[in-house]
Protein backbone atom coordinates (compact mmCIF):
# COMPACT_ATOMS: atom_id res chain seq x y z
CA UNK A 1 0.00 0.00 0.00
CA UNK A 2 2.85 2.52 0.62
CA UNK A 3 4.60 1.80 -2.38
CA UNK A 4 1.82 2.65 -4.47
CA UNK A 5 0.70 5.77 -2.66
CA UNK A 6 4.53 6.81 -3.42
CA UNK A 7 4.22 6.18 -6.89
CA UNK A 8 1.08 8.58 -7.58
CA UNK A 9 2.83 11.46 -5.83
CA UNK A 10 5.77 10.40 -7.76
CA UNK A 11 3.51 10.77 -11.21
CA UNK A 12 1.89 14.15 -10.14
CA UNK A 13 5.39 15.41 -8.86
CA UNK A 14 6.57 14.36 -12.77
CA UNK A 15 3.70 16.24 -14.24
CA UNK A 16 3.76 19.59 -12.59
CA UNK A 17 7.55 19.79 -13.24
CA UNK A 18 7.73 18.54 -16.95
CA UNK A 19 4.80 20.02 -18.92
CA UNK A 20 2.08 22.30 -17.32
CA UNK A 21 -1.23 22.05 -19.16
CA UNK A 22 -1.50 25.63 -18.36
CA UNK A 23 1.52 27.69 -18.89
CA UNK A 24 1.09 31.10 -17.06
CA UNK A 25 2.78 33.26 -19.24
CA UNK A 26 2.27 37.36 -17.67
CA UNK A 27 0.51 39.74 -15.71
CA UNK A 28 0.25 42.91 -17.29
CA UNK A 29 -1.45 46.42 -15.32
CA UNK A 30 -3.95 48.20 -16.70
CA UNK A 31 -5.17 51.28 -15.41
CA UNK A 32 -7.04 50.19 -12.38
CA UNK A 33 -7.19 46.71 -13.15
CA UNK A 34 -4.54 43.81 -14.10
CA UNK A 35 -4.27 41.46 -17.21
CA UNK A 36 -3.32 37.85 -16.84
CA UNK A 37 -2.83 35.79 -19.41
CA UNK A 38 -1.93 31.93 -20.24
CA UNK A 39 -1.74 29.55 -22.77
CA UNK A 40 -2.30 25.55 -22.94
CA UNK A 41 0.13 23.07 -24.09
CA UNK A 42 -0.90 20.55 -25.62
CA UNK A 43 -0.93 16.33 -23.94
CA UNK A 44 -2.80 13.44 -23.60
CA UNK A 45 -4.26 15.33 -20.39
CA UNK A 46 -7.78 17.50 -20.05
CA UNK A 47 -8.58 20.14 -17.84
CA UNK A 48 -11.09 19.14 -15.51
CA UNK A 49 -13.85 21.77 -14.56
CA UNK A 50 -12.82 25.44 -13.68
CA UNK A 51 -9.74 27.26 -13.62
CA UNK A 52 -9.44 29.42 -10.37
CA UNK A 53 -7.18 32.47 -9.78
CA UNK A 54 -5.42 32.55 -6.49
CA UNK A 55 -3.65 36.27 -6.05
CA UNK A 56 -2.07 37.73 -2.91
CA UNK A 57 -1.39 41.63 -1.86
CA UNK A 58 1.83 42.58 -0.52
CA UNK A 59 2.10 42.01 3.28
CA UNK A 60 -0.83 39.48 2.15
CA UNK A 61 -1.74 36.05 1.88
CA UNK A 62 -2.91 34.34 -1.16
CA UNK A 63 -6.52 34.12 -1.38
CA UNK A 64 -8.99 32.42 -4.18
CA UNK A 65 -10.43 35.86 -6.22
CA UNK A 66 -12.22 33.64 -8.61
CA UNK A 67 -12.90 29.70 -8.89
CA UNK A 68 -15.16 29.40 -11.95
CA UNK A 69 -13.12 30.86 -14.94
CA UNK A 70 -13.87 28.35 -17.74
CA UNK A 71 -11.23 25.90 -19.24
CA UNK A 72 -11.65 27.65 -22.66
CA UNK A 73 -9.95 31.24 -21.12
CA UNK A 74 -6.98 32.17 -21.99
CA UNK A 75 -7.00 35.39 -19.80
CA UNK A 76 -8.75 37.12 -17.14
CA UNK A 77 -8.91 40.84 -15.90
CA UNK A 78 -8.62 41.48 -12.41
CA UNK A 79 -11.06 44.34 -12.15
CA UNK A 80 -10.05 47.01 -9.36
CA UNK A 81 -7.08 45.39 -8.46
CA UNK A 82 -5.07 48.65 -8.38
CA UNK A 83 -7.69 50.91 -6.24
CA UNK A 84 -7.00 53.22 -4.44
CA UNK A 85 -3.63 52.71 -5.81
CA UNK A 86 -0.90 50.56 -7.73
CA UNK A 87 -0.45 47.16 -5.86
CA UNK A 88 2.39 44.75 -6.63
CA UNK A 89 0.10 41.39 -7.35
CA UNK A 90 1.16 38.33 -6.79
CA UNK A 91 -1.03 35.28 -9.02
CA UNK A 92 -1.02 31.88 -9.56
CA UNK A 93 -3.83 29.34 -11.27
CA UNK A 94 -4.84 26.45 -9.99
CA UNK A 95 -6.43 23.70 -11.71
CA UNK A 96 -7.33 20.23 -12.13
CA UNK A 97 -6.74 17.83 -15.12
CA UNK A 98 -6.85 13.99 -15.88
CA UNK A 99 -4.60 12.15 -16.59
CA UNK A 100 -5.52 8.26 -17.79
CA UNK A 101 -7.18 7.63 -15.23
CA UNK A 102 -6.21 10.16 -12.49
CA UNK A 103 -7.23 13.33 -11.59
CA UNK A 104 -4.49 15.85 -10.12
CA UNK A 105 -4.34 19.51 -8.77
CA UNK A 106 -1.90 21.27 -10.29
CA UNK A 107 -0.47 25.11 -9.77
CA UNK A 108 0.94 27.24 -12.54
CA UNK A 109 4.07 29.55 -11.20
CA UNK A 110 3.59 32.75 -9.35
CA UNK A 111 3.75 35.43 -11.01
CA UNK A 112 3.78 39.42 -9.96
CA UNK A 113 3.14 42.50 -12.28
CA UNK A 114 5.34 42.50 -14.84
CA UNK A 115 6.83 46.62 -14.79
CA UNK A 116 10.05 46.04 -16.56
CA UNK A 117 10.62 47.36 -19.96
CA UNK A 118 12.01 46.45 -23.14
CA UNK A 119 15.91 47.39 -23.90
CA UNK A 120 15.62 50.81 -25.79
CA UNK A 121 15.68 50.82 -29.22
CA UNK A 122 17.39 53.63 -31.57
CA UNK A 123 16.91 54.67 -35.06
CA UNK A 124 19.89 54.19 -37.37
CA UNK A 125 18.89 56.75 -39.95
CA UNK A 126 16.36 58.68 -41.64
CA UNK A 127 16.47 59.37 -45.02
CA UNK A 128 14.87 60.79 -47.56
CA UNK A 129 14.18 59.48 -51.47
CA UNK A 130 15.20 61.99 -53.69
CA UNK A 131 13.76 60.71 -56.82
CA UNK A 132 10.23 59.92 -54.88
CA UNK A 133 10.58 62.27 -52.17
CA UNK A 134 9.32 59.38 -49.57
CA UNK A 135 10.82 58.88 -46.15
CA UNK A 136 12.45 56.06 -44.94
CA UNK A 137 13.64 55.04 -41.58
CA UNK A 138 15.74 52.00 -39.84
CA UNK A 139 16.59 50.87 -36.95
CA UNK A 140 18.48 47.74 -35.81
CA UNK A 141 15.97 45.03 -34.25
CA UNK A 142 15.70 44.82 -30.39
CA UNK A 143 17.03 41.89 -28.46
CA UNK A 144 15.37 42.02 -25.50
CA UNK A 145 13.60 38.36 -24.26
CA UNK A 146 10.25 40.58 -23.76
CA UNK A 147 10.21 42.63 -26.71
CA UNK A 148 7.00 43.09 -28.20
CA UNK A 149 6.92 45.55 -30.89
CA UNK A 150 7.74 49.09 -31.72
CA UNK A 151 6.07 52.42 -31.80
CA UNK A 152 7.48 54.93 -34.64
CA UNK A 153 6.59 58.89 -34.39
CA UNK A 154 7.07 61.68 -36.17
CA UNK A 155 6.82 65.45 -34.44
CA UNK A 156 5.29 67.16 -37.58
CA UNK A 157 2.18 65.63 -37.76
CA UNK A 158 -0.64 66.93 -35.56
CA UNK A 159 -0.83 63.63 -33.49
CA UNK A 160 3.10 62.12 -33.82
CA UNK A 161 2.14 58.82 -33.31
CA UNK A 162 3.56 57.29 -36.66
CA UNK A 163 3.10 53.61 -36.62
CA UNK A 164 1.86 51.34 -33.32
CA UNK A 165 2.54 47.68 -32.71
CA UNK A 166 4.99 47.48 -35.69
CA UNK A 167 7.44 44.76 -35.81
CA UNK A 168 9.74 45.49 -38.82
CA UNK A 169 12.73 47.28 -38.78
CA UNK A 170 12.25 49.39 -41.93
CA UNK A 171 9.40 51.85 -42.57
CA UNK A 172 8.94 53.55 -45.46
CA UNK A 173 6.51 56.97 -44.86
CA UNK A 174 5.04 57.47 -48.62
CA UNK A 175 2.88 60.10 -47.43
CA UNK A 176 4.56 62.39 -44.69
CA UNK A 177 2.33 65.54 -43.31
CA UNK A 178 4.83 67.92 -44.26
CA UNK A 179 6.48 67.64 -47.60
CA UNK A 180 10.26 66.93 -47.10
CA UNK A 181 11.22 69.59 -49.11
CA UNK A 182 9.43 72.11 -47.30
CA UNK A 183 11.70 71.69 -44.08
CA UNK A 184 13.34 69.39 -42.18
CA UNK A 185 11.24 66.05 -40.51
CA UNK A 186 12.15 64.79 -37.26
CA UNK A 187 11.27 61.16 -36.15
CA UNK A 188 11.89 58.91 -33.14
CA UNK A 189 11.35 55.36 -32.07
CA UNK A 190 10.27 53.57 -28.65
CA UNK A 191 10.58 49.75 -28.19
CA UNK A 192 7.82 47.92 -25.94
CA UNK A 193 7.32 44.54 -23.84
CA UNK A 194 4.73 42.08 -24.18
CA UNK A 195 2.80 44.09 -21.37
CA UNK A 196 3.08 47.53 -24.08
CA UNK A 197 5.64 48.62 -21.11
CA UNK A 198 7.23 51.30 -23.45
CA UNK A 199 10.50 52.75 -23.47
CA UNK A 200 10.16 56.33 -23.56
CA UNK A 201 11.11 57.94 -27.22
CA UNK A 202 13.69 60.79 -26.45
CA UNK A 203 16.92 60.59 -28.93
CA UNK A 204 15.31 61.44 -32.14
CA UNK A 205 16.19 61.71 -35.64
CA UNK A 206 16.18 65.46 -38.24
CA UNK A 207 16.34 64.41 -41.85
CA UNK A 208 18.55 67.02 -44.28
CA UNK A 209 16.75 69.70 -45.22
CA UNK A 210 18.10 71.26 -48.96
CA UNK A 211 17.26 74.13 -51.00
CA UNK A 212 18.13 75.73 -53.79
CA UNK A 213 18.42 79.52 -54.84
CA UNK A 214 19.79 80.47 -58.73
CA UNK A 215 20.63 84.11 -59.25
CA UNK A 216 20.32 84.89 -62.93
CA UNK A 217 22.20 87.18 -64.17
CA UNK A 218 25.22 85.41 -63.28
CA UNK A 219 23.42 81.57 -63.73
CA UNK A 220 25.17 80.61 -59.75
CA UNK A 221 22.86 77.58 -58.05
CA UNK A 222 23.40 78.70 -54.21
CA UNK A 223 22.79 75.04 -52.39
CA UNK A 224 22.18 75.50 -48.38
CA UNK A 225 20.94 72.54 -46.18
CA UNK A 226 20.61 71.55 -42.51
CA UNK A 227 22.58 69.19 -40.71
CA UNK A 228 21.74 65.45 -39.91
CA UNK A 229 20.21 65.47 -36.16
CA UNK A 230 21.24 62.28 -34.34
CA UNK A 231 24.24 60.81 -35.14
CA UNK A 232 27.30 62.06 -33.10
CA UNK A 233 29.55 63.08 -35.99
CA UNK A 234 29.47 62.62 -40.00
CA UNK A 235 32.36 60.88 -42.28
CA UNK A 236 31.81 63.09 -45.07
CA UNK A 237 28.55 64.77 -47.27
CA UNK A 238 28.15 63.90 -51.28
CA UNK A 239 26.29 66.44 -53.58
CA UNK A 240 24.98 64.45 -55.96
CA UNK A 241 23.55 66.61 -59.52
CA UNK A 242 20.77 65.87 -62.06
CA UNK A 243 21.12 67.92 -65.33
CA UNK A 244 18.19 67.67 -67.66
CA UNK A 245 16.88 64.58 -66.26
CA UNK A 246 19.91 62.44 -67.31
CA UNK A 247 19.90 61.11 -63.96
CA UNK A 248 22.02 61.96 -60.49
CA UNK A 249 25.81 61.36 -60.37
CA UNK A 250 27.90 62.26 -58.17
CA UNK A 251 28.90 66.06 -57.94
CA UNK A 252 31.11 66.75 -55.07
CA UNK A 253 32.22 65.55 -51.94
CA UNK A 254 32.14 68.34 -48.97
CA UNK A 255 33.78 68.16 -45.55
CA UNK A 256 31.43 67.62 -42.33
CA UNK A 257 30.16 71.11 -41.27
CA UNK A 258 29.79 72.84 -44.18
CA UNK A 259 26.09 73.44 -44.80
CA UNK A 260 26.41 75.35 -47.79
CA UNK A 261 28.00 75.45 -51.55
CA UNK A 262 27.66 77.28 -55.11
CA UNK A 263 28.02 75.52 -58.30
CA UNK A 264 29.06 77.52 -60.58
CA UNK A 265 29.34 75.71 -63.43
CA UNK A 266 25.67 76.26 -64.76
CA UNK A 267 24.60 75.83 -68.13
CA UNK A 268 21.93 78.28 -69.76
CA UNK A 269 18.71 77.12 -70.26
CA UNK A 270 18.45 73.53 -68.22
CA UNK A 271 17.52 72.09 -65.51
CA UNK A 272 19.60 71.06 -62.07
CA UNK A 273 18.61 69.10 -59.60
CA UNK A 274 20.05 68.42 -56.44
CA UNK A 275 20.66 66.10 -52.90
CA UNK A 276 23.05 66.05 -50.48
CA UNK A 277 23.53 62.70 -48.89
CA UNK A 278 25.25 62.66 -45.46
CA UNK A 279 27.55 59.05 -44.14
CA UNK A 280 28.00 58.48 -40.32
CA UNK A 281 31.16 58.25 -38.60
CA UNK A 282 30.93 54.05 -38.26
CA UNK A 283 34.03 51.94 -38.39
CA UNK A 284 31.08 48.69 -38.53
CA UNK A 285 28.71 49.97 -40.39
CA UNK A 286 28.03 52.08 -43.50
CA UNK A 287 25.20 54.53 -42.59
CA UNK A 288 24.04 57.20 -44.44
CA UNK A 289 20.95 59.96 -45.32
CA UNK A 290 19.85 61.78 -47.99
CA UNK A 291 18.08 64.99 -48.17
CA UNK A 292 15.49 65.63 -50.52
CA UNK A 293 15.93 66.95 -53.77
CA UNK A 294 15.44 70.64 -55.02
CA UNK A 295 14.83 71.58 -58.54
CA UNK A 296 16.12 74.88 -60.52
CA UNK A 297 15.79 76.00 -63.70
CA UNK A 298 18.86 78.07 -65.44
CA UNK A 299 19.19 80.08 -68.64
CA UNK A 300 19.70 83.71 -68.17
CA UNK A 301 16.34 85.94 -68.36
CA UNK A 302 15.94 86.65 -71.96
CA UNK A 303 17.35 90.21 -72.32
CA UNK A 304 14.71 92.86 -72.79
CA UNK A 305 14.86 93.86 -76.95
CA UNK A 306 13.06 95.07 -79.14
CA UNK A 307 10.76 97.36 -76.93
CA UNK A 308 8.62 99.83 -78.87
CA UNK A 309 6.49 102.60 -78.33
CA UNK A 310 3.32 101.88 -80.36
CA UNK A 311 2.40 105.57 -80.66
CA UNK A 312 2.54 109.11 -79.03
CA UNK A 313 -0.97 110.09 -80.10
CA UNK A 314 -3.52 112.68 -78.37
CA UNK A 315 -6.29 110.93 -77.28
CA UNK A 316 -10.31 111.80 -76.93
CA UNK A 317 -9.30 114.03 -73.89
CA UNK A 318 -7.00 116.44 -76.23
CA UNK A 319 -4.09 114.90 -73.87
CA UNK A 320 -0.96 113.03 -75.07
CA UNK A 321 -1.12 109.18 -74.77
CA UNK A 322 1.54 106.90 -75.14
CA UNK A 323 1.16 102.91 -75.78
CA UNK A 324 4.04 100.06 -75.29
CA UNK A 325 4.66 97.30 -76.87
CA UNK A 326 7.19 95.20 -74.49
CA UNK A 327 8.90 91.95 -76.32
CA UNK A 328 6.59 89.15 -75.05
CA UNK A 329 9.24 86.51 -74.49
CA UNK A 330 11.78 88.99 -72.95
CA UNK A 331 11.79 89.51 -68.87
CA UNK A 332 11.83 93.14 -67.56
CA UNK A 333 12.30 93.65 -63.96
CA UNK A 334 11.03 97.75 -65.12
CA UNK A 335 10.26 99.29 -68.57
CA UNK A 336 10.77 103.45 -67.82
CA UNK A 337 9.54 106.26 -69.72
CA UNK A 338 11.63 108.98 -70.47
CA UNK A 339 10.42 112.89 -72.05
CA UNK A 340 12.55 116.35 -73.58
CA UNK A 341 11.56 119.00 -75.48
CA UNK A 342 14.26 121.07 -77.21
CA UNK A 343 17.37 121.03 -75.51
CA UNK A 344 15.91 119.69 -72.28
CA UNK A 345 17.90 116.48 -70.82
CA UNK A 346 15.60 113.50 -71.27
CA UNK A 347 13.97 113.09 -67.91
CA UNK A 348 12.02 109.69 -66.50
CA UNK A 349 8.46 110.70 -66.12
CA UNK A 350 6.65 106.88 -65.76
CA UNK A 351 7.99 103.47 -64.84
CA UNK A 352 5.04 101.09 -66.65
CA UNK A 353 4.11 98.21 -64.11
CA UNK A 354 4.12 94.30 -65.28
CA UNK A 355 1.34 94.22 -68.02
CA UNK A 356 0.40 98.07 -68.51
CA UNK A 357 1.37 99.54 -71.69
CA UNK A 358 -0.47 102.78 -71.62
CA UNK A 359 0.45 106.23 -70.34
CA UNK A 360 -1.10 109.38 -70.60
CA UNK A 361 0.85 112.15 -70.20
CA UNK A 362 -1.01 115.26 -68.34
CA UNK A 363 1.86 117.15 -67.64
CA UNK A 364 2.79 117.66 -70.74
CA UNK A 365 1.86 120.40 -73.64
CA UNK A 366 0.34 119.09 -77.04
CA UNK A 367 0.99 122.41 -78.67
CA UNK A 368 4.59 121.63 -78.64
CA UNK A 369 6.86 118.93 -79.67
CA UNK A 370 7.41 116.22 -77.05
CA UNK A 371 9.78 113.44 -77.33
CA UNK A 372 10.01 110.40 -75.74
CA UNK A 373 11.88 107.11 -75.39
CA UNK A 374 11.81 104.15 -73.04
CA UNK A 375 14.60 102.64 -71.30
CA UNK A 376 14.29 98.82 -70.48
CA UNK A 377 15.91 97.04 -67.52
CA UNK A 378 16.64 93.41 -66.75
CA UNK A 379 15.62 91.33 -63.96
CA UNK A 380 18.75 92.35 -62.20
CA UNK A 381 17.86 95.88 -63.05
CA UNK A 382 20.49 96.36 -65.02
CA UNK A 383 19.27 98.74 -68.50
CA UNK A 384 19.26 96.24 -71.34
CA UNK A 385 17.41 98.23 -73.47
CA UNK A 386 16.43 102.08 -74.90
CA UNK A 387 14.01 102.28 -77.88
CA UNK A 388 14.08 104.49 -80.86
CA UNK A 389 12.90 108.01 -79.88
CA UNK A 390 8.89 108.92 -80.60
CA UNK A 391 7.07 112.24 -80.76
CA UNK A 392 3.67 113.59 -80.99
CA UNK A 393 2.38 115.60 -83.67
CA UNK A 394 2.03 119.49 -83.51
CA UNK A 395 -0.75 121.08 -85.84
CA UNK A 396 -0.36 124.82 -86.81
CA UNK A 397 -2.42 127.36 -88.25
CA UNK A 398 -1.99 130.44 -90.66
CA UNK A 399 -4.69 132.45 -92.32
CA UNK A 400 -4.27 135.17 -95.14
CA UNK A 401 -7.10 136.62 -96.94
CA UNK A 402 -9.66 134.17 -95.92
CA UNK A 403 -7.52 130.77 -96.94
CA UNK A 404 -5.91 128.50 -94.23
CA UNK A 405 -2.15 127.19 -94.70
CA UNK A 406 -2.06 124.07 -92.19
CA UNK A 407 1.50 122.61 -90.94
CA UNK A 408 3.06 119.78 -88.86
CA UNK A 409 6.21 118.04 -88.36
CA UNK A 410 7.18 114.85 -88.91
CA UNK A 411 5.92 112.03 -87.19
CA UNK A 412 8.40 109.20 -86.33
CA UNK A 413 8.14 106.23 -84.48
CA UNK A 414 7.12 103.02 -86.51
CA UNK A 415 10.11 101.15 -87.74
CA UNK A 416 8.34 101.04 -90.90
CA UNK A 417 7.53 104.68 -91.31
CA UNK A 418 4.49 106.68 -92.10
CA UNK A 419 2.04 105.44 -94.84
CA UNK A 420 0.08 108.99 -95.28
CA UNK A 421 -1.04 112.08 -93.15
CA UNK A 422 -4.73 112.57 -93.57
CA UNK A 423 -6.19 115.95 -92.52
CA UNK A 424 -9.59 116.18 -90.77
CA UNK A 425 -12.26 119.15 -90.22
CA UNK A 426 -14.84 120.55 -88.95
CA UNK A 427 -16.93 123.84 -88.83
CA UNK A 428 -19.68 125.68 -87.32
CA UNK A 429 -20.83 129.23 -86.35
CA UNK A 430 -19.30 128.33 -83.12
CA UNK A 431 -16.58 126.29 -81.14
CA UNK A 432 -19.11 124.02 -79.65
CA UNK A 433 -20.77 123.40 -83.31
CA UNK A 434 -17.19 122.42 -84.59
CA UNK A 435 -17.86 119.13 -83.42
CA UNK A 436 -18.25 116.27 -86.49
CA UNK A 437 -14.77 115.94 -88.50
CA UNK A 438 -14.63 114.39 -91.76
CA UNK A 439 -11.28 113.41 -93.15
CA UNK A 440 -10.76 116.34 -95.83
CA UNK A 441 -7.87 115.03 -97.51
CA UNK A 442 -4.76 113.11 -97.75
CA UNK A 443 -1.32 114.10 -98.39
CA UNK A 444 0.77 111.55 -98.50
CA UNK A 445 4.32 112.14 -97.11
CA UNK A 446 3.75 115.91 -97.18
CA UNK A 447 3.58 117.87 -93.83
CA UNK A 448 1.57 120.65 -94.91
CA UNK A 449 -1.43 121.69 -96.88
CA UNK A 450 -1.82 125.79 -97.88
CA UNK A 451 -5.18 127.39 -99.44
CA UNK A 452 -7.95 126.13 -97.30
CA UNK A 453 -11.36 128.16 -97.49
CA UNK A 454 -12.37 129.61 -94.16
CA UNK A 455 -15.98 128.03 -95.34
CA UNK A 456 -17.49 129.07 -91.59
CA UNK A 457 -17.24 131.10 -88.74
CA UNK A 458 -15.27 128.47 -87.07
CA UNK A 459 -12.79 125.61 -88.59
CA UNK A 460 -11.38 123.27 -86.40
CA UNK A 461 -8.49 120.95 -87.86
CA UNK A 462 -6.25 117.71 -86.68
CA UNK A 463 -3.96 115.19 -88.47
CA UNK A 464 -3.42 111.84 -87.87
CA UNK A 465 -0.31 109.70 -89.40
CA UNK A 466 -1.11 106.18 -90.48
CA UNK A 467 1.94 103.71 -90.24
CA UNK A 468 3.02 101.75 -93.35
CA UNK A 469 1.55 98.04 -93.65
CA UNK A 470 -0.79 98.90 -90.44
CA UNK A 471 -3.56 100.92 -89.01
CA UNK A 472 -2.02 101.67 -86.70
CA UNK A 473 -2.51 105.88 -86.08
CA UNK A 474 -1.14 109.28 -84.02
CA UNK A 475 -3.16 111.73 -83.46
CA UNK A 476 -2.03 115.49 -83.88
CA UNK A 477 -3.55 118.23 -81.38
CA UNK A 478 -6.75 119.84 -82.61
CA UNK A 479 -6.52 123.32 -84.19
CA UNK A 480 -9.29 126.04 -84.73
CA UNK A 481 -9.68 129.15 -87.06
CA UNK A 482 -12.18 131.34 -85.95
CA UNK A 483 -13.35 134.57 -88.01
CA UNK A 484 -13.01 137.69 -85.59
CA UNK A 485 -15.32 140.11 -85.64
CA UNK A 486 -17.11 143.30 -83.72
CA UNK A 487 -19.10 141.85 -80.61
CA UNK A 488 -22.52 143.22 -80.78
CA UNK A 489 -24.95 143.70 -77.24
CA UNK A 490 -28.37 145.54 -76.82
CA UNK A 491 -28.31 148.42 -74.09
CA UNK A 492 -31.95 147.19 -72.98
CA UNK A 493 -34.55 144.52 -73.57
CA UNK A 494 -38.17 145.05 -73.51
CA UNK A 495 -39.90 141.84 -71.30
CA UNK A 496 -42.90 141.87 -73.06
CA UNK A 497 -41.55 142.31 -76.70
CA UNK A 498 -39.80 140.39 -79.36
CA UNK A 499 -36.01 141.63 -77.65
CA UNK A 500 -37.02 140.20 -74.37
CA UNK A 501 -33.29 138.81 -73.45
CA UNK A 502 -29.97 140.18 -73.36
CA UNK A 503 -27.10 138.41 -75.20
CA UNK A 504 -23.95 138.95 -77.13
CA UNK A 505 -22.99 138.44 -80.90
CA UNK A 506 -20.40 138.16 -83.32
CA UNK A 507 -17.83 136.13 -85.33
CA UNK A 508 -16.12 133.87 -83.41
CA UNK A 509 -17.64 133.79 -80.56
CA UNK A 510 -17.61 130.95 -78.12
CA UNK A 511 -20.84 132.28 -75.59
CA UNK A 512 -20.76 128.46 -74.15
CA UNK A 513 -17.48 129.25 -72.56
CA UNK A 514 -18.14 132.68 -71.66
CA UNK A 515 -19.67 134.42 -68.90
CA UNK A 516 -21.68 137.04 -67.35
CA UNK A 517 -22.31 139.13 -63.73
CA UNK A 518 -25.16 141.39 -63.37
CA UNK A 519 -25.60 144.09 -60.68
CA UNK A 520 -27.93 146.53 -59.12
CA UNK A 521 -27.56 150.36 -58.84
CA UNK A 522 -26.27 149.63 -55.34
CA UNK A 523 -24.11 147.28 -56.66
CA UNK A 524 -25.13 144.05 -55.18
CA UNK A 525 -24.78 140.86 -57.62
CA UNK A 526 -28.16 139.88 -58.76
CA UNK A 527 -27.43 137.54 -61.89
CA UNK A 528 -24.02 135.40 -62.40
CA UNK A 529 -23.58 132.54 -64.91
CA UNK A 530 -21.04 130.54 -66.80
CA UNK A 531 -21.61 129.54 -70.60
CA UNK A 532 -24.01 132.18 -71.42
CA UNK A 533 -25.59 130.30 -74.27
CA UNK A 534 -28.97 130.99 -73.19
CA UNK A 535 -29.12 135.02 -72.98
CA UNK A 536 -30.30 136.68 -69.94
CA UNK A 537 -34.32 137.19 -69.30
CA UNK A 538 -34.46 139.89 -66.65
CA UNK A 539 -34.10 137.91 -63.53
CA UNK A 540 -32.04 137.12 -60.60
CA UNK A 541 -30.26 134.13 -60.37
CA UNK A 542 -32.87 132.39 -58.49
CA UNK A 543 -34.83 133.09 -61.37
CA UNK A 544 -37.21 135.99 -59.65
CA UNK A 545 -38.08 138.83 -62.32
CA UNK A 546 -36.12 142.25 -61.41
CA UNK A 547 -37.88 145.12 -61.61
CA UNK A 548 -37.73 147.73 -64.10
CA UNK A 549 -34.45 150.28 -64.33
CA UNK A 550 -30.70 150.23 -65.41
CA UNK A 551 -28.39 147.45 -64.11
CA UNK A 552 -24.39 147.11 -64.78
CA UNK A 553 -22.80 143.78 -66.06
CA UNK A 554 -19.38 142.79 -66.51
CA UNK A 555 -18.86 140.21 -68.94
CA UNK A 556 -16.15 137.64 -70.36
CA UNK A 557 -16.60 136.66 -73.54
CA UNK A 558 -14.88 133.73 -75.13
CA UNK A 559 -13.83 135.20 -78.71
CA UNK A 560 -10.95 133.01 -81.16
CA UNK A 561 -9.49 132.01 -78.30
CA UNK A 562 -9.16 135.02 -76.36
CA UNK A 563 -10.77 136.40 -73.56
CA UNK A 564 -12.54 139.93 -74.07
CA UNK A 565 -14.08 141.57 -71.18
CA UNK A 566 -17.26 144.20 -71.67
CA UNK A 567 -18.68 146.31 -69.07
CA UNK A 568 -21.67 148.34 -69.65
CA UNK A 569 -25.55 149.24 -68.70
CA UNK A 570 -28.36 147.19 -69.48
CA UNK A 571 -31.85 148.76 -68.72
CA UNK A 572 -34.83 146.53 -68.28
CA UNK A 573 -38.33 147.76 -69.77
CA UNK A 574 -41.81 145.98 -68.53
Amino acid sequence: MKTFVLTILTLVFSYQISAQKIQFKRVCRNGTSNNLYWQLNPDTCLLYSTITLVGSEPASSFNSIDSGITTASLQYTHIAANIPTKKDWKYFLQYRVICGADTLLVRTDTLSVDTSRAEPTFLDSVSINPITNTVSIGWSSNKSPDFNSYYLYNAEKPDPRLAENYLDTFYLQINPPINPKNGSLTYDIASADSCDNRQVYNSPHKTIWLTTKIDTCVNDVSIAWTSYFGWPSIKMQYLYRNLNGSGYVLYDSILPGLNAYVDKTVQNNSSFEYFLRAVKLDTARYISSSSNSALVLSGKSIQPSNTLINYVSNNNANKLEIEINPNPIANYSAIDLYRFSGSQSPAKIYSFSPGETLYEDLAASNQSINRYFLVSKNTCGQTADSSAQSNNIVLNVNESNGLIDLFWNRYFTWNGGVKEYIVFSASGATLTDAINFTALKSVLLDTFINDLPAIDNVVCFYIEAIENNNTTISKSNILCHIKVGQIYFPNAIVLSGTNNHFTFKGLGIDLANSSIQIFNRWGSLVYGKQNITDGWYGTTTDNIQLDEGVYVFIAHIYQAGVINTIHGNITILK
